[in-house]
Order: structure tokens, then C-alpha cells, then sequence
């Protein structure tokens, strides 16, 4: 049987391991104990990991979140931020209904959120989907984003 070449053959005796969404979060895999064994592990995650930004408003929902909650956000949590104040952009001051919301996001186009702008069809469907993935690999004991030329 005839092998090819791959990147991960080129890197590593045994490809990384790939974990759940749930593994993405700023705590894991930090442990000094786990880290060493965890190193080059990757995840695919519709979740947005802001915690190396060094945006602002990224920066300060951090701060917020660890004051509030004595912990990191987690996976999803900064999607759930910009989900949260979509709706409450739509609501304004004349308060939260569902007729409300379905008309506001109906018509969106663009979302601007902690990770950036994200691009919607007229029929609501995403203008990139693949921006809406992101791969992760564990490096010196945190999740930093990889490239999809890395898989």
C-alpha cells in the first residue's frame, strides 16, 4: 500500500488529537500537568476564542466576564455576548418582543461583534460559513488559532 506524504507525518510520529468544542476554553489545557501532553492537539469549534486579542472592547468583555463569574469565558461565550446585544440593539429602548427581533434581524446584513463583522445573504444564510469554524491547536499551553493549510 502506497503512503503520501501529509503535514502531520512531517511533524509528529502520531497526528494531533482533535477534541470537542468544550475543550476550547482559556483554563485548558494551562494545568502544567496536562499541557506538556495536550501540546499540538487541535479542535474544530464554531466557538470564538478572544482571548489573545488585543482589541479593546475584547480585552474589556474578559475583564467583565472574570470579574462577574471568578473564571474565563468559555467556548461560546463570545457568541453569546453578540447574539445578547444584537437583540437588545433591535429592542432599543421600546423593550424585547419576538415580532420585534424577526423584523430587526431579518433584514441583517452585517453583524459587528467581539471577533469582527460577520457577512449575511439576504436570506440570512452566512456570506462565509467557513469563517464561521475556526481550528485551534494547543502551544505553549493555550489555544491559539491555526491555519486550515495546518490540517
Amino acid at each position: 500500500m502506497k503512503t503520501t506524504s501529509s503535514p502531520w507525518r512531517e511533524r509528529a510520529a502520531s497526528p494531533p488529537a482533535f477534541g470537542p468544542p468544550a475543550q476550547i476554553t482559556t483554563s485548558h489545557p494551562a494545568s502544567p500537568t496536562t499541557a506538556a501532553a495536550a501540546e499540538g492537539a487541535v479542535a474544530l469549534c464554531a466557538c470564538a476564542n478572544v482571548s489573545t486579542s488585543t482589541e479593546l472592547a475584547a480585552r474589556r468583555f474578559i475583564q467583565d466576564y472574570q470579574s462577574e463569574h471568578g473564571v474565563a469565558p468559555g467556548a461560546f461565550a463570545v457568541e453569546g455576548w453578540d447574539a445578547a446585544h444584537l437583540i437588545l440593539r433591535a429592542a432599543g429602548d421600546r423593550g424585547i418582543t419576538r415580532a420585534l427581533v424577526a423584523r430587526s434581524l431579518g433584514g441583517l446584513t452585517t453583524a459587528d461583534g467581539l471577533e469582527g463583522t460577520r457577512r449575511f445573504a439576504a436570506d440570512g444564510e452566512p456570506l462565509e460559513p467557513r469563517a464561521l469554524l475556526r481550528l485551534y491547536r494547543v502551544e505553549g499551553g493555550r489555544w491559539v488559532r491555526a491555519g486550515w493549510d495546518e490540517i
